[in-house]
C-alpha cells in the first residue's frame, strides 16, 4: 500500500511506498506538500494558502497559481494507502474555499513522531530514537526567498525543535555518565555541540563525561573551547556552574599530576624558575581542524607534563592551551629544549603543526614576599606576571628567557643565546 513518509528534520526526503518521491515541477508544489502535511488539524483556506505562497500577488493570478500548484501535486501524489490498510484514498481533499490532506490517509512524518516521544516524560529509549530522527534543523535545505510568510512560518518552529533535541541529548549525557557508560555520554554531548556550538550544558556534560572516563587533560581542553566561543560570538564569560566544573576537574588532574612529580630541592639554582606556555594560533587551529584538534592537545600536554616532571618541575595549572610550572632549585634550560624538540619532531596529522612559545622568568630568594609569595604548594605575585608578558612577547618555536635568567643558568651544550632587548 502507498504510505507517505515525510522526513522534514533535516534535508527534506519523501517516499511513496518505500519509494523516492519523484521531483516536484516548482519549489511552490514542494513547499505546498510540507505545509498541509505539517498542518494537518483542520482545512486551510485557499485564501490563506495563496498569502503564504504568493504573497503580494494579485489575486487573480494567486488563484491560477495555486490551482496549477494542486494540480501538480495531484499528479505527484494521487492516491495514498488509507490509514486501516485496506484500501487506498485520494491524497487531496478540496472545495471551493478549502484544501486539506485527506485525514484517512497514511501519512506518516519524522516531526510527528520526533514530538511523540519527546512528550509526557520520555524514557531513555524514546530519547534515543527521538534525537536520531532530528537529521538536522527543521528544512535546512528548503528555502522560498520569494514567500516571507513562509520563511517565517518554517523559521518559528526551528528553535522550539532545536530546543526540544538539546534537551533531549543533555538527558541522555546525564543518563550515561550516571550509568557509566561514558563513551555513551561523550557521543550525546558532541552531537549536542554540533548543533549548537554555543550550548553550555553541552559542555559540562562533555567535561563531566570525559573526566569521569579519566581524560582531564581532554575535559579541562573542552572548557577552553567554550570559553574561546563564548568571548568570541557572544562576549560573554562561562556561567558560574560551567568554571565550578572546570576548577574540580582540574584541582583533580593536579592532584594526580603532582603526585607523580617528585619535588625537586637540590640547591643548584637558588630561585624559583617560573615556565608559561601556550599554543601560537591556537583559536584558528580550533576553527580549521576541530576534530583533529582535540588528540592533538592531548599530545600537546603529555609532551609538557612527561618533560616538566622529567626535569623535576612542578605544574602549577594546566591551561588547556599550555601550562604554568615553576622549577625550585633545578636548572629548566635543559627542560625547556628538550619541550621545543619534541614539539618539532611530533608528527601532529592533520593539524600540521602546533608551535608552542616559552616564556621564563625567575627571582632570587630573598626577593620571596615582595616578588613573589609560596602559600602552601602555590605561587603568587609579580615575578609570574612578568613570567607571562615574557611568554606572550614570542612566537611559536621560541624560549624567551630573563635577564636575571640568563645571567643564573649556564648554557646547556649546543644552544645559544640570542639578545632580543
Amino acid at each position: 500500500m502507498s504510505t507517505l513518509y515525510l522526513s522534514l528534520l533535516g534535508p527534506f526526503k519523501a517516499t511513496l511506498h518505500g519509494q523516492p518521491l519523484g521531483k516536484f515541477r516548482t519549489n511552490k508544489v514542494q513547499a505546498l506538500l510540507i505545509y498541509l502535511a505539517t498542518e494537518t488539524s483542520f482545512a486551510h483556506r485557499r485564501e490563506a494558502l495563496m498569502a503564504l505562497l504568493w504573497p503580494g500577488l494579485p489575486k487573480k493570478s494567486a488563484q491560477v497559481n495555486l490551482r496549477q500548484t494542486l494540480y501538480q501535486l495531484r499528479r505527484n501524489i494521487p492516491e495514498i494507502a488509507a490509514k486501516d490498510g485496506k484500501e487506498t484514498v485520494p491524497f487531496l481533499l478540496s472545495d471551493r474555499q478549502t484544501v486539506q490532506i485527506n485525514p484517512a490517509g497514511d501519512l506518516q512524518l519524522d516531526l510527528v513522531r520526533f514530538q511523540e516521544l519527546l512528550s509526557h516524560g520520555p524514557t531513555p529509549a524514546q530519547l534515543t530514537e527521538a534525537v536520531a530522527l532530528y537529521r538536522d534543523d527543521f528544512l535546512c535545505d528548503f528555502f522560498l526567498p520569494d514567500s516571507a510568510e513562509f520563511e517565517d512560518w518554517a523559521g518559528a518552529k526551528r528553535p522550539e525543535l532545536r530546543r526540544q533535541v538539546l534537551d533531549a541529548l543533555e538527558s541522555l549525557t546525564d543518563f550515561h555518565i550516571e550509568g557509566g557508560a561514558y563513551d555513551l555520554a561523550q557521543a550525546m554531548a558532541w552531537r549536542a555541540l554540533e548543533i549548537d556550538s554555543l550550548r553550555e550544558g553541552a559542555y559540562c556534560g562533555l567535561m563531566t563525561a570525559l573526566a569521569a572516563a579519566g581524560q582531564r587533560t581532554a575535559a579541562l581542553a573542552q572548557y577552553q573551547v567554550c570559553l574561546k566561543r563564548l568571548q568570541e560570538e557572544l562576549g560573554v564569560e562561562p556561567s558560574v556552574e560551567t568554571t565550578a566544573l572546570y576548577e574540580q576537574i582540574q584541582a583533580d588532574a593536579l592532584r594526580d599530576t603532582q603526585a607523580r612529580q617528585p619535588r625537586a630541592v637540590s640547591p643548584g639554582v637558588g630561585m624559583p624558575v617560573f615556565l608559561f606556555t601556550d599554543i601560537e594560533g591556537s583559536t584558528p587551529l580550533w576553527e580549521t581542524h576541530r576534530h583533529a584538534m582535540l588528540p592533538a592537545l592531548l599530545a600537546h600536554n603529555d609532551i609538557l607534563v612527561d618533560q616538566i616532571a622529567q626535569h623535576s618541575g612542578r605544574i602549577l595549572e594546566l591551561r588547556g592551551d599550555g601550562v604554568k610550572a615553576v622549577f625550585e632549585g633545578v636548572d629548566p634550560l635543559p627542560c625547556v629544549l628538550a619541550i621545543q624538540q619534541a614539539f618539532g619532531q611530533r608528527d601532529w596529522g592533520e593539524v600540521g603543526e602546533i608551535r608552542i612559545r616559552i616564556g621564563l622568568h625567575g627571582m632570587p630568594q630573598e626577593e620571596e614576599g615582595h616578588e613573589y609569595f609560596l602559600k602552601g604548594d602555590q605561587y603568587y605575585g609579580p615575578a609570574l606576571h612578568h613570567a607571562a608578558r615574557i611568554m606572550n612577547a614570542g612566537h611559536g618555536g621560541q624560549i624567551l628567557i630573563s635577564e636575571v635568567v640568563r645571567n643564573s643558568l649556564p648554557l646547556p651544550p649546543s644552544a645559544t643565546w640570542q639578545d632580543l632587548g
